[in-house]
């Protein structure tokens, strides 16, 4: 019951807005007087804006989603794409609940940034390519940029959960 609370996004291939695409300007103008001011970019194709709004909605199971981070162990130079740890002389000082937030935060840090090791390796390949004037594998580069969006919208779930979480108590 807790869930109607949320706002859904609409199904994959609706929208929120109105249609402005109709033949009577009356019509147009006054669909364009419902839509709303986000600015938007063009259309993605209709596969692909599918799937995306599917795996924005839809959470992977666990298994799944730790065998495609598994594929992208951090590059072990790039020591950043890791959540930082708090000092342990302040963590000493931080009350239980605190840390328990903490600890949970991390943690969606830490899937945050597993997102983006498919995508610096994307960057690197899509580099080298074109510093060595080659053709680029187009499979690769489409694979590690879908694995980076499926991370990240696993962690768009995660993250949505956790504030779920967080307004929950003020509804008691």
């Amino acid at each position: 019951q807790f869930e109607q609370f949320m706002v859904k996004a609409p199904p994959a291939g609706t929208s929120e807005t109105p249609q402005s695409d109709f033949d009577n300007p009356l019509l147009q103008a006054m669909a364009q007087d419902f839509q709303s001011d986000e600015l938007t970019g063009p259309k993605l194709s209709p596969d692909f804006a599918g799937l995306a709004n599917n795996a924005l909605c839809q959470t992977m199971s666990d298994e799944k989603f730790k065998q495609k981070v598994d594929l992208y162990p951090r590059p072990v130079n790039v020591d950043r794409l890791q959540a930082p740890r708090v000092n342990p002389e302040v963590w000493g000082k931080v009350r239980p609940a605190t840390r328990s937030r903490d600890i949970r935060m991390s943690k969606a840090q830490g899937r945050l940034l597993k997102g983006l090791v498919p995508l610096t390796r994307l960057v690197d390949v899509l580099i080298q390519a074109k510093g060595d004037h080659k053709k680029v594998d187009l499979e690769k580069c489409l694979k590690l940029f879908l694995d980076g969006l499926a991370i990240f919208a696993t962690t768009s779930q995660d993250l949505s959960q956790r504030r779920r979480e967080l307004i929950k108590p003020d509804l008691d």
